[in-house]
């Protein structure tokens, strides 16, 4: 079952990209990415927005520090089947590398 056909909202689809970013060590990447694309961020985030400020690069940073850990999230932990009953257990485990 996807995202999509389980019509899950979209909260849970960002959540859900934030634990498949710390599975694959890059969360911290794709943030940069976003926060260094002024269309986006222009379109999207008001002006007194903490990503439209400099501090952004804070967050990055400590975001960075998470690459250091193997993160094994399952990203599918919020699915829920048609009677709204979870059909995956458990989010979260890792291990220091």
């Amino acid at each position: 079952m996807t995202h999509d056909s389980a019509k899950t909202q979209m909260d849970v689809k960002l959540r859900s990209l934030i634990c498949y970013g710390l599975n694959e060590q890059c969360l911290h990447l794709w943030f940069e990415s976003l926060c260094s694309s002024e269309d986006i961020v222009n379109k999207w985030f008001y002006p007194w927005s903490f990503i439209r400020s400099p501090g952004w690069v804070q967050i990055k940073c400590e975001l960075r520090v998470l690459a250091s850990f193997a993160f094994s999230l399952n990203i599918d932990w919020e699915i829920v089947d048609k009677k709204g009953v979870s059909i995956y257990t458990g989010c979260f485990a890792w291990k220091m590398v």
